[in-house]
């Protein structure tokens, strides 16, 4: 959420303004994942969720997952609980 110059959400929000990158998949890793953040994320339309620390291997399972998932079949907002606090769309 923090960094130097925009936070994830604002990085997140640029990332979807540009029409030609709406369906890339993105996870996003955050050390203060309040609710209000995550809640944020999700409306921006972030894949997934991975609170610091997190396991390498989840964030290898998640990519594979982005792989072989068509978001457009997925049902709008559903949220898998992948591992906790991992979450994924």
């Amino acid at each position: 959420y923090m960094m130097p110059k925009l936070t994830g959400l604002e990085v997140l929000q640029t990332l979807y303004q540009s029409s030609h990158l709406e369906p890339l998949p993105t996870i996003m890793i955050t050390g203060m994942l309040q609710p209000s953040i995550r809640e944020m994320a999700i409306q921006l339309g972030v894949f997934a969720i991975l609170e610091k620390p997190y396991d390498l291997g989840e964030l290898r399972a998640l990519v594979a997952h982005i792989g072989t998932t068509d978001k457009s079949s997925e049902p709008e907002g559903l949220l898998t609980s992948f591992q906790k606090p991992a979450s994924f769309r």
